[in-house]
Protein backbone atom coordinates (compact mmCIF):
# COMPACT_ATOMS: atom_id res chain seq x y z
CA UNK A 1 0.00 0.00 0.00
CA UNK A 2 1.63 3.56 -0.91
CA UNK A 3 -0.68 5.60 1.08
CA UNK A 4 0.76 8.46 3.48
CA UNK A 5 -1.68 7.34 6.77
CA UNK A 6 -3.16 4.26 8.00
CA UNK A 7 -5.92 4.54 10.26
CA UNK A 8 -7.86 1.74 11.68
CA UNK A 9 -11.57 2.26 13.30
CA UNK A 10 -13.89 0.32 15.58
CA UNK A 11 -17.29 1.42 15.96
CA UNK A 12 -16.65 4.64 13.98
CA UNK A 13 -13.39 5.75 16.10
CA UNK A 14 -10.06 6.04 15.14
CA UNK A 15 -7.61 3.69 16.76
CA UNK A 16 -4.46 4.30 15.77
CA UNK A 17 -2.91 6.14 12.50
CA UNK A 18 0.22 5.36 11.30
CA UNK A 19 2.73 6.77 8.40
CA UNK A 20 3.97 4.12 5.92
CA UNK A 21 7.28 4.16 4.62
CA UNK A 22 7.34 5.17 0.89
CA UNK A 23 10.80 3.75 -0.16
CA UNK A 24 13.20 1.68 1.80
CA UNK A 25 16.81 -0.62 0.37
CA UNK A 26 18.80 -3.17 2.03
CA UNK A 27 22.41 -3.96 0.90
CA UNK A 28 23.80 -7.19 2.47
CA UNK A 29 26.80 -10.03 1.87
CA UNK A 30 27.24 -13.68 3.21
CA UNK A 31 29.38 -16.47 3.10
CA UNK A 32 29.62 -19.82 3.80
CA UNK A 33 32.54 -22.05 4.30
CA UNK A 34 32.26 -26.20 4.71
CA UNK A 35 34.77 -28.80 5.46
CA UNK A 36 34.88 -32.26 5.66
CA UNK A 37 33.09 -32.59 1.88
CA UNK A 38 30.41 -30.23 3.24
CA UNK A 39 29.38 -32.04 7.03
CA UNK A 40 30.22 -29.48 8.41
CA UNK A 41 29.49 -25.63 7.53
CA UNK A 42 29.44 -21.99 8.89
CA UNK A 43 27.38 -19.71 7.70
CA UNK A 44 27.50 -15.86 8.11
CA UNK A 45 25.58 -12.61 6.61
CA UNK A 46 25.42 -8.91 7.36
CA UNK A 47 23.69 -5.71 6.20
CA UNK A 48 22.22 -2.86 6.73
CA UNK A 49 18.33 -1.84 5.70
CA UNK A 50 17.60 2.20 5.34
CA UNK A 51 13.92 3.27 5.39
CA UNK A 52 12.57 6.69 3.27
CA UNK A 53 13.12 8.72 7.26
CA UNK A 54 16.64 8.57 7.13
CA UNK A 55 16.45 5.82 9.90
CA UNK A 56 18.43 2.46 9.16
CA UNK A 57 19.69 -0.18 11.10
CA UNK A 58 22.25 -2.85 10.56
CA UNK A 59 21.42 -6.69 11.21
CA UNK A 60 23.29 -9.75 10.95
CA UNK A 61 23.68 -13.52 11.57
CA UNK A 62 25.74 -16.66 12.37
CA UNK A 63 24.90 -20.29 11.85
CA UNK A 64 27.11 -23.31 12.00
CA UNK A 65 25.70 -26.57 10.36
CA UNK A 66 26.48 -29.98 10.69
CA UNK A 67 25.61 -33.01 8.55
CA UNK A 68 24.82 -36.52 9.41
Amino acid sequence: EFSDERTAKASGEALETTEAQKTGARVGLGGARSWEDGRYALRGSAGYAAHGGGNGAFDGGLSFALRF
